[in-house]
């Protein structure tokens, strides 16, 4: 949002109008590269930025997996902390997918485990009943394009038939 602001300055102090109305008074300094920061104004930033952090981190889960947004309501009034919910659950969709969390998170609801330890058993028991290993998990830089990536798997039965006895005669000839 943009908005013209209007400077009125003594030489004691500084005050910044929007709209008619003051919105910042300050000590006037001139020393050379001198900041006069209100400790308030910086709290204030503080707070709305964790608040913008959160919001952002729930609106990836609840795009990815709509099934999410019950759960943080159930959450919510057995009175579990969100904030571990929201960084478990982020950890989740790195590692599993967008389809793996959304099952696991619709198949907890059903079995009435609404929890961060609940939902990460189910995947587990997904990847489990489907032969696949636990992942290992991979750090990433946080760069958006890293995360968007996606990778096709291509075929490694060349490597398979490399470690095959050569002498073993029930291989097939390649």
């Amino acid at each position: 949002m943009r908005r013209t602001l209007v400077i009125l300055a003594t030489l004691e102090t500084v005050r910044v109008f929007a709209d008619n109305t003051c919105i910042a008074v300050h000590i006037r300094s001139f020393d050379r590269g001198q900041q006069c920061e209100d400790p308030a104004h910086i709290a204030a930033l503080l707070a709305a930025k964790r608040q913008g952090r959160e919001h952002r981190a729930k609106d990836r889960l609840h795009h990815a997996a709509p099934s999410a947004q019950a759960l943080f309501r159930i959450a919510a009034e057995r009175r579990q902390h969100l904030g571990v919910l929201t960084r478990g659950l982020i950890e989740l969709l790195d590692a599993y997918g967008t389809a793996a969390l959304e099952q696991a998170i619709a198949e907890a609801l059903v079995r009435d485990t609404p929890h961060l330890a609940g939902v990460r058993h189910l995947i587990d028991q997904q990847r489990h009943a489907r032969g696949q290993p636990p992942t290992l998990p991979l750090p990433l830089p946080d760069d958006p394009r890293l995360r968007q990536q996606h990778i096709r798997p291509h075929d490694l039965s060349d490597y398979d038939r490399l470690q095959r006895d050569p002498n073993d005669e029930s291989d097939d000839n390649p």
